[in-house]
């Protein structure tokens, strides 16, 4: 079993856990994907990059739900395709 404590050292192999491990390791403060059975963990976003992420998020939902084009998701959201081998954010 793979600890939040051993990814938080540096590691020179790359972790690795089925997807069902993955979805009972990763908990909704986990800003991690699952590619092919490897953990891909990321560093913490920055203001700035929050601060832009919600101005695109509010101006790109608004022109869909106007137009009825769909649904718009942001991260943290693992998301994975019928036939896909990843889990990945938006």
């Amino acid at each position: 079993m793979i600890t939040k404590e051993m990814l938080q050292t540096k590691t020179e192999r790359p972790l690795h856990m089925s997807f069902d491990e993955f979805l009972a390791w990763a908990d909704e403060n986990t800003h991690a994907e699952w590619v092919n059975g490897e953990i891909i963990v990321f560093k913490p976003v920055k203001h700035i990059h929050q601060a832009t992420l919600g101005f695109l998020y509010r101006l790109l939902g608004l022109f869909i739900d106007l137009f009825q084009l769909g649904k718009i998701r942001m991260a943290p959201l693992g998301m994975r395709l019928e036939k896909s081998t990843a889990v990945r954010e938006p």
